[in-house]
């Protein structure tokens, strides 16, 4: 059985009903549908003990060095050398090409002190060649990326959500498990960050990340507790249609205040959703980042 007595969702449910829906749902047998599902909800999802966590394992305590493979060109070492070596050595054989094409030995004949000039002018190739190479290697390896988040939770109880939700509670006690990673080559500092869960556009639940500083290319951890507020009677009613369909999708958003090293601050969206795959949880296909991957 689930968290509550089936009879006490039904009625609820019927509570909830406005007149307008109470045929369609009475033809089509949606509350027997809802409650069928929901009683199907385990007994350990106590009214105030909803997983959402990953096994202590899987959490990392303090932030790691990420080793993983970059997918781009920015920050990379060795783009960075690459197109370094390629833009002096381009550089540098091209003005000498040119050069040679317009200012060949005919010039040299008819200008005794072209030799010291040449020598002249080899140097500064060399050295404007050098410095190109240099600086474009380094905006290659210091281009500024934005972080990237998994959501790493091993499973989130929407059934839980969904069956408190009909009886009016609010004192849910889930936590969600975030993995940022910061992929620049320089330190990244974040501001205090105010997240939100979503269902079709209208927040019920708010989680907060505190400010911090992630070295570069640091993975770092957060167990984050989730505040709930009711939807509106529809939503609930259609969040507890949906679910009972295993067609439930909800949203995690994020509004990101982030600084990489002398760089002004920026700001980035990261939005999450989450589909009830299963009647009980939700497998997270978003594990890039997460210490076990699902």
């Amino acid at each position: 059985d689930g968290v509550f007595d089936d009879d006490m969702i039904r009625n609820k449910i019927e509570d909830l009903l406005p007149d307008e829906w109470k045929d369609e749902w009475q033809d089509e047998g949606v509350t027997e549908k809802v409650v069928a599902t929901l009683s199907t909800q385990p007994t350990e999802a106590q009214t105030n003990f909803l997983t959402g966590a990953s096994p202590p394992e899987c959490i990392r305590s303090v932030p790691e060095l990420y080793n993983g493979r970059r997918s781009g060109v920015a920050g990379s070492g060795g783009w960075a050398a690459g197109l370094s070596f390629l833009i002096f050595f381009g550089t540098a054989i091209s003005t000498l090409l040119v050069r040679k094409r317009c200012f060949g030995k005919k010039y040299e004949r008819v200008n005794p002190g072209s030799s010291r000039r040449r020598l002249d002018f080899f140097v500064t190739t060399l050295f404007a060649s050098m410095f190109l190479g240099i600086m474009t290697g380094l905006l290659v390896y210091y281009w500024p990326q934005k972080p990237e988040v998994s959501q790493c939770s091993k499973s989130l109880d929407l059934g839980g959500i969904v069956e408190n939700f009909i009886v009016g509670e609010t004192n849910i006690a889930m936590n969600i498990h975030l993995s940022m990673y910061n992929p620049n080559n320089v330190d990244m500092t974040f501001k205090e960050t105010l997240g939100a869960i979503e269902y079709k556009q209208e927040q019920f639940g708010t989680f907060l990340l505190p400010d911090f500083t992630a070295k570069g290319r640091q993975l770092t951890d957060f167990l984050v507790d989730v505040e709930f507020a009711l939807l509106g009677d529809g939503n609930i009613l259609q969040m507890a249609r949906d679910y009972s369909e295993n067609d439930l999708a909800l949203t995690l958003r994020m509004d990101t205040d982030f600084k990489i090293g002398g760089f002004k601050m920026s700001e980035t969206e990261w939005v999450k959703t989450i589909e009830s795959n299963s009647k009980t949880k939700t497998e997270s296909s978003d594990s890039g980042f997460c210490k076990c991957h699902s």
